[in-house]
């Protein structure tokens, strides 16, 4: 599946065959993505990756659900994931990473947005929610700018591979409120 953004960024299902860059990207950012996602430092090979893209691959055809690969100026730079559905409550989770180096673009804000908009006009949700360490300003900036409902934080929310654990700044948006979802 391909959702199409503008001219030279779209979204595409993430799926075997793309592991090596995928992983690449990883260790490029291994630091810095280190500090917020608890699978990175588990992800010592492409083989973690080949794992992680069979199984998101049948997740899509379960649920429609998945991480998608964001495709910038042709190049992989990250991934957005709308998190398994929880068909009984009608509702999601969005998780999301970017490159480093391609942060403060724009990339990610309209790639948020075009999953919200699979997930409520196509999928029909009624609420996707975001979680993010409430040290991870541009996660929260992004969800901020968005106009997602801040709902509170979680005390030890997360936890990370060291065993530390992160608050975590809770965020909403219902399909109402959608429309409403700035730039």
């Amino acid at each position: 599946m391909r959702i199409e953004i503008a001219e030279n960024h779209y979204l595409e299902i993430a799926k075997p065959g793309i592991e090596e860059e995928l992983f690449a990207l990883v260790e490029a950012d291994r630091d810095y993505l280190g500090k917020f996602l608890n699978w990175v430092p588990k992800t010592t090979e492409a083989s973690h990756m080949l794992n992680f893209l069979t199984n998101n691959e049948a997740r899509h055809l379960d649920d429609k659900s998945g991480a998608f690969a964001i495709y910038f100026q042709n190049e992989l730079v990250g991934l957005v994931d709308l998190h398994k559905i929880d068909k009984g409550h009608n509702k999601s989770t969005i998780g999301y990473w970017l490159r480093s180096n391609m942060q403060g673009k724009g990339i990610m804000s309209s790639s948020v947005k075009a999953i919200l908009n699979y997930g409520f006009k196509d999928l029909g949700l009624k609420r996707i929610g975001i979680q993010a360490a409430v040290e991870n300003k541009p996660s929260r900036g992004l969800a901020e700018r968005l106009n997602f409902h801040f709902e509170g934080i979680e005390r030890a929310g997360n936890k990370l591979a060291e065993g530390e654990y992160l608050d975590m700044a809770v965020y909403s948006m219902l399909a109402e409120e959608f429309g409403s979802a700035a730039t």
